[in-house]
């Protein structure tokens, strides 16, 4: 198994499930993440355990709903600073210069197994961020707008990793009053 830094702390990763994260951060460097794992309901005590452990770690609820055969588990953490981190991890947005940089990233086993990619197949990693202002550069799969997407199978997660980056300059317009860094 793998581990994965969200919400700066450490969750288990493992198959037979998707997983999508959703950050939107504004000026301030804070904003609100959710975290959403969703698989078949044959497969929801696997994932099922896992929401629970990672709502309980960050002190809120994994809401539950289905749709069809899916069950979706739903973590939200609103007002989320993404400039601080637990000791010993770095935080997923900083201040470098006259920019800022927003990095997440997850190592992969390196461990490639033709039984463990029959068993992810079908399974995704997404990863979403509305970033505030004009990104400068970025390794996303996709840009619309502000916002940049990385996703991949989830296999590929679980052996390759991630290593999401972006540089940005925030507009403070529209925030709502908040703080300059």
């Amino acid at each position: 198994m793998k581990k994965l830094a969200i919400f700066g702390i450490v969750a288990i990763s493992v198959g037979c499930f998707s997983m999508e994260i959703k950050s939107d951060i504004g000026a301030n460097g804070k904003g609100t993440q959710t975290i959403i794992l969703y698989g078949l309901k044959d497969n929801e005590s696997f994932f099922g355990g896992m929401a629970d452990s990672l709502a309980k770690e960050i002190g809120t609820e994994a809401k539950r709903t289905e749709k069809g055969d899916t069950v979706y588990f739903t973590i939200e953490k609103k007002n989320h600073d993404f400039t601080q981190a637990k000791e010993g991890q770095k935080p997923l947005v900083r201040k470098e210069g006259d920019k800022w940089v927003f990095e997440m990233t997850s190592e992969g086993s390196g461990l490639e197994d033709e039984t463990m990619k029959s068993a992810f197949s079908g399974y995704t990693f997404k990863l979403t961020v509305k970033l505030p202002g004009n990104i400068l550069t970025h390794n996303a799969n996709k840009k619309e707008g502000n916002t940049l997407i990385w996703e991949m199978p989830m296999y590929d997660f679980q052996v390759k990793g991630l290593n999401a980056r972006a540089e940005y300059k925030p507009s403070l317009m529209g925030c709502g009053g908040c703080a300059k860094k």
